[in-house]
């Protein structure tokens, strides 16, 4: 059972707002997974429910447009395997898409929110969340996807966690 993602996020423009989302920047850093410590992506944070039976590396073959991608791999039906990262200096109202290219091989999907997905979790400055949004599961075996999962931020927004995720399968 495998998943792999490659990473966006962007402002959305809106009509008026085209000149303010081409300067926006959103802090996400290695984006594209190609920065390494040990094999694995920096500055994303990695952890699972079920070691050892899940690995995390970086895919220099299985890849979409840059020169690597993330490999998530369960060997046996696992509770959460996750890379995630906080972003900050996202401005609240905002309208926001968070898109990851998705490739799965055998990912069954065991109950509801099962597969591999992208989430979003907002977070207040004393670090309680405020929402968390889930994107379209995939599961099965197939090609390169894009997956966006669109959202704006809530009032009192200081952080968005940004997370890869392959679960129960």
């Amino acid at each position: 059972r495998l998943a792999v993602f490659g990473i966006v996020i962007m402002a959305v423009a809106t009509a008026g707002a085209m000149a303010w989302a081409a300067e926006m920047g959103v802090a996400v850093t290695n984006a594209c997974m190609e920065e390494e410590v040990d094999g694995k992506p920096s500055h994303w944070q990695l952890w699972t429910t079920s070691e050892p039976d899940v690995s995390f590396a970086l895919d220099r073959e299985v890849r979409h447009g840059g020169r690597a991608a993330l490999r998530i791999r369960a060997d046996k039906e696992t509770l959460y395997s996750v890379a995630g990262q906080r972003v900050s200096g996202l401005r609240a109202g905002e309208l926001y898409a968070f898109s990851g290219w998705i490739k799965t091989q055998d990912v069954v999907a065991r109950a509801d929110y099962t597969g591999a997905y992208l989430v979003t979790t907002s977070r207040d400055r004393e670090d309680r969340i405020l929402e968390t949004k889930y994107s379209h599961m995939q599961c099965g075996t197939a090609d390169w996807q894009l997956i966006t999962r669109y959202f704006t931020t809530l009032a009192g927004t200081a952080s968005v966690e940004i997370s890869c995720v392959l679960k129960q399968c």
